[in-house]
Parts: structure tokens; sequence; C-alpha cells
């Protein structure tokens, strides 16, 4: 066995201090220079002032984890050889270690004196091999080192000049550049847990770094130091550098989604389009948009929009004065379960004009089932159960939990399943233009046995049922929001304003204007 007088010094990281003892009493003859830290906080500030060949770490530990202690070993101290020490329940962040840097791991149960001093050797030997490239990072190294520089920027523990000095000191180009201009574009992977439980065990690491991988040769094929990088919950930054044209950088944004579709079988979703110039404008723009994500909650999944779509309404409202107006309707067939839905999606298209915050959504959801119940319709607990467990990712996740209830509760007791589609199609494209024959070949039946039927059903003709939902759906916006009128009338899918007060004014007795002065 190779041994010399304090030929290495090595660092046990271990909160445990029994553990660090046993650690101790095997290397006691090896030579070994051993300092000790019970965390990686600790551990952080012995390395400021005193340089060490190996450090052991535990990966479980309070305050600053093994985790945690890599990553930022990597950035800070390249050179050093990181061995990870875990029991058999930490296999899998033991591998995480693994990625972020470290070089082995050990396991406490079945370590011992010779085995140990062996691993030491071996480490201390291969990083003194490494010579003039042991300073080097790889590929995957690199990713890891840029992505945990911006993360250190991000949560604001180093400035623009320190992360300057440490991507310099690691050879990391992405935040050494010169050009007239760039573009970059925010990115949320759609229902990131529920891939990552199918395709990779619940392993998020592997699944991110599998998303950044394809998604970096992508974005590479525009310009060689186009980067990425990971902010959290499965949401990424897109660089586009030297792209000043937006529809240009929309284009290759488009090609990114279908690489990653066509690759990994994986929906995402883009804001793309925002500018910069150098580091600090790049830092500035990402401060003030990284919460633009938020939005997303309210589109389609798989959608690409801008940055101005994902603006909030400037005005909000009590959720009382919506229902309220509900009540004051004179419709009298409004009790009827065929104007269940329109509560509904008025509902529905009032949280997503107001954009509220996603976390206020389920309580909003409350109000909404307090007055389906309170005009005479048994909500099942079910329903309710759902709603307050479900991690939604989209509006429509909650949406969709009332059209199934509709649909099996309600619908199917009293209608025939073409008039179920009839409706659920209307109610779904009343924002759009749509023809009589739209609705009957969804249905698949003929244009004129529809419309018999459906007036059979609905006791009105599908062209009055289509008014009365945007009537309904106008009177809600006009009472409930700023919105211009002409602006409501686009949104109910009647582009000529005068026709839509003309219809307002037929259906309500008095015409838009007056009747939002009224309230």
């Amino acid at each position: 066995m190779k041994r010399a007088d304090a030929w290495m010094k090595l660092l046990i990281v271990e909160d445990e201090a029994p553990i660090r003892k046993h650690i101790k009493w095997m290397l006691e003859d090896s030579g070994i220079e051993i300092w000790e830290s019970e965390n990686g906080r600790d551990a952080l500030d012995v390395l400021k002032n005193n340089a060490m060949d190996i450090m052991l770490t535990d990966i479980r530990m309070p305050i600053v984890d093994g985790i945690e202690l890599i990553q930022q070993c990597k950035i800070l101290y390249p050179r050093l050889w990181s061995i990870v020490i875990s029991n058999y329940a930490e296999f899998d962040l033991a591998q995480m270690a693994l990625r972020y840097g470290a070089k082995n791991y050990l396991l406490k149960a079945t370590i011992n004196k010779e085995s140990l001093v062996s691993e030491l050797n071996q480490a201390y030997e291969d990083s003194r091999n490494q010579g003039s490239d042991k300073g080097r990072l790889d590929s995957n190294e690199q990713l890891m080192v840029q992505n945990s520089l911006f993360y250190e920027w991000q949560h604001q523990r180093i400035n623009s000049a320190e992360l300057i000095k440490r991507s310099l000191k690691l050879n990391v180009q992405v935040f050494q550049f010169e050009e007239p201009q760039s573009m970059f574009t925010l990115l949320e992977v759609d229902r990131f847990s529920e891939w990552c439980e199918a395709k990779f065990n619940k392993k998020t690491d592997l699944a991110i770094y599998a998303f950044m991988n394809v998604a970096v040769e992508v974005i590479k094929q525009f310009h060689p130091k186009n980067e990425l990088f990971h902010l959290e919950n499965a949401r990424f930054i897109l660089l586009d550098f030297g792209e000043s044209n937006r529809e240009k950088h929309t284009e290759k944004m488009e090609e990114v989604q279908l690489a990653l579709q066509q690759f990994l079988k994986l929906e995402s979703s883009l804001i793309t389009g925002y500018d910069f110039t150098t580091l600090d404008s790049l830092f500035e723009m990402v401060r003030h948009s990284i919460n633009d994500t938020r939005q997303l909650f309210y589109c389609t999944p798989a959608c690409l929009i801008s940055p101005n779509e994902c603006e909030s309404t400037s005005k909000d409202i009590d959720l009382y004065s919506f229902f309220q107006n509900m009540e004051m309707e004179n419709d009298n067939n409004y009790t009827a379960i065929s104007n269940l839905p329109m509560w509904i999606e008025s509902f529905f298209d009032l949280i997503r004009y107001l954009k509220r915050p996603p976390s206020t959504v389920k309580e909003d959801l409350k109000f909404l089932i307090t007055f389906i119940e309170k005009k005479g319709f048994a909500v099942p607990e079910d329903l309710k159960s759902e709603i307050s467990h479900k991690q939604a990712f989209r509006l429509t996740d909650y949406k969709s939990i009332f059209e199934r209830w509709l649909n099996e509760y309600h619908y199917l007791g009293t209608h025939r399943i073409e008039i179920v589609k009839a409706l659920n199609y209307i109610h779904e494209q009343y924002r759009n233009k749509f023809t009589l024959d739209d609705v009957s070949n969804h249905v698949n039946i003929s244009r004129s046995h529809f419309s018999k039927l459906f007036k059979e059903h609905q006791g009105v003709s599908v062209i009055e049922y289509v008014e009365g939902v945007r009537m309904k759906q106008a009177r809600v916006l006009l009472r409930t929001t700023p919105l211009a009128i002409s602006e409501i009338a686009d949104r109910i899918g009647v582009q000529d304003i005068f026709y839509f007060s003309k219809l307002y004014k037929r259906y309500y007795k008095v015409n838009p204007s007056k009747d939002r002065s009224m309230v």
C-alpha cells in the first residue's frame, strides 16, 4: 500500500460525529492530513482558506447538503476530487451527485479500512494523472457548471461581476459575449412530472438532462454560442444569440418544439421574443419576465405566444359581483339544465380574462360550486374532492372536471348523445365563426335532421341558442370587466359592433352602454 507523510489533504464532510470519528480511525496510519466539517456550509468555509486534494462527503446533511456542496465546489474548486459516501437507500441521490461532478461513491455499510485507503489512493493518482486537462470541463460538466452559475446569479448569491470572474476562471463562454442584439425564449415543459414518472421513473434530474441535451443540440444549429438554462419547475431560458428578427426567432423556437416532440414525445409551451444586447440587459429582462410563465396556466398546452400576451388585467373584481349578475338574469328558463354549462363557461371565461394567480383558482372554484348548489344542482362529493386534490397544469384541467360531470350526471340523463356533442361544440367554439353545417358535421347527422332534433330538445333553434350563449357571456364581461364594448363583441365571436349592439338590445331590451351604466 502506497503511503507517505501528509501526502494528501482530505476533507471529510459528515453531519454525524461517530461516522466522522470512524473514518478518521480507519485512516489514522495512512499519512493523510484530515480535515472535518459537519455540513456543506462549514465545508465551503474550510475550502475558502485551505486547498484540499480530496473531499469525502455525505449526501443528506442539514443547512447545505452534499448535492449542493458538490455543485458549488465544481464552480469554485474545479480541481477538487469529490467522493460521495451514502446509504443503500440514497443510491439515486448518489447517481445525481455523479452527474453533478462527484467522481465516485462509497456505501457506508460496506466501507472498511483497506477499501477506503485504496479508493483514496486511486483518486489521488487519477487527479494527478489528469495533468494539464484536470481543470478542463467535459460537455456535461460544462452544461452543469454554467447552469449552476446562472442559478447562483438568479438567487442573488453572486452579482454579475462575480459571475463573469468565475466564468472566465472556468472558461465558460456563454457569459462572455458581444452581440448587437439577441433574443431569448421562456420555455415550460408541459406535464413534466407525468413525463418524468413515465420515462425516467421519477428521476427528475435525469429527465432534465435528457431534455437539455436535445434542446441544446437543436439551438446550437442556429448559432454555436446558443445555450439554455434551467430555472426551476421544468422551466427554461433559451438564448438565441445575434438574432434581431422576431419572426425568424419564433420559427427557430417552433423547430425546438417539434424536435422535443419528435425525439422525446414531449410537448412544450413557449413565450418567444425577449430582447437583450448585454449580459446586464439579459439579466434585467430575465428578472422582469421570469413570472410570465405563470400566464401559460391560462393557455392551451403546446402553445407559442409573445410576451405582450402575458399581460395581466389592470382590474380585479369581487367574484360576488359576478354571481350577483348571474342571479339578476330574467330568463324564465335560466335554471333549466341546458343553462348550467353557460354558468360554468362564463365563470372560466372570467377567470381566464382576469388571469388571477393560479394558486387562487381553487378558492375561486369553491364560489362556483356554491353558486351551482344554490341554484338547485347537487354537485357530487367526488368532484369537490378531485378539485381539491388536483395539481392542475392548465386552467382547462379544472374545466374538464366540470365538463365530465355535465356529461356523466346531467346531459346523458336527459339528452341524446348527438345533442351532448353539439352543446359541447357550441360552448367550446362560440367565440369563433362557425355555421350550422359545422355543428351538424361535428355530430355526424344531416343538417335538417339535426336542426329538428336540437329544437325538440332545447326548445330553440341552433342559431337562437348560440345567440343566447354569446349574449349571456357578453353581459357578464360588460358588467364585470372594463373591456371596451368592441372588444367584448370580438371576444364572443361577433365582429360587427353595430350588429352586436342591435342583438344585445333585442335580447336585453337595452343597449350595451346603458346596461353597463345601470350596474
